[in-house]
């Protein structure tokens, strides 16, 4: 009698973890396609504020700047002066009047491109890398300035530092498309560092209106 009690138990006990096990799974695979679902109904639903256009400028604006940094980071003066050049044209073909309806925004964004133009203007002009390299950190900050007060929405951008920059003791700026630290002010062919220090700093800021 104790025998079959004691197998009756067990078989309940059995049942109630399976019914368990079947629940904790069902609620698994439930969370899960919910979260999936979630993630591309907000990339599905998300629209820029700015016309494609706007964006599409802005957008190679940057890839110029970003290789135009990357130059920077090699000491390469070929390709700093090429996409330097570049910048250039890009600045020059923003569709900055998609702005005027919002005169604050407008206003501040016509001045700060003419200060990013009067910056890499000394870019391309200046002899020296260490000179060019001064302007590249003031025209970042406006730069980041810039896109902060248009709020551009088309990418997530990284505002960098790096504590070091100049003279060892002062901090320089740029922008990243991503986290990982490539050091346009030290390099990869830095006189006493060498590459040693390429990965010298790191983001301090973000813009990411992608929300």
């Amino acid at each position: 009698m104790q025998k079959k009690y004691c197998m009756k138990r067990s078989l309940l006990f059995g049942i109630i973890i399976l019914l368990f096990a079947i629940a904790g799974l069902w609620f698994f695979l439930f969370r899960e396609k919910k979260t999936t679902n979630d993630i591309e109904e907000t990339a599905s639903t998300y629209v820029s504020k700015h016309s494609e256009a706007f964006n599409e400028s802005l957008n190679k604006m940057l890839d110029a700047y970003y290789k135009m940094s990357e130059g920077f980071v090699n000491w390469d003066t070929t390709t700093t002066a090429t996409y330097s050049a570049e910048l250039k044209t890009r600045l020059d073909d923003l569709p900055l009047d998609e702005l005027k309806n919002d005169s604050l925004v407008y206003t501040k964004a016509v001045a700060d491109i003419g200060n990013v133009k009067a910056e890499l203007e000394s870019i391309i002009q200046d002899p020296s890398l260490a000179e060019k390299r001064s302007s590249l950190n003031i025209m970042s900050k406006i730069m980041f300035e810039f896109l902060n007060n248009v709020r551009y929405d088309a990418a997530k951008i990284y505002f960098q530092e790096c504590p070091m920059a100049f003279d060892d003791i002062h901090a320089g700026n740029w922008l990243s498309p991503s986290e990982d630290v490539r050091n346009p002010y030290l390099g990869t062919k830095h006189p006493k560092y060498k590459s040693g220090m390429l990965e010298c700093g790191g983001p301090i800021d973000t813009l990411n209106f992608m929300r």
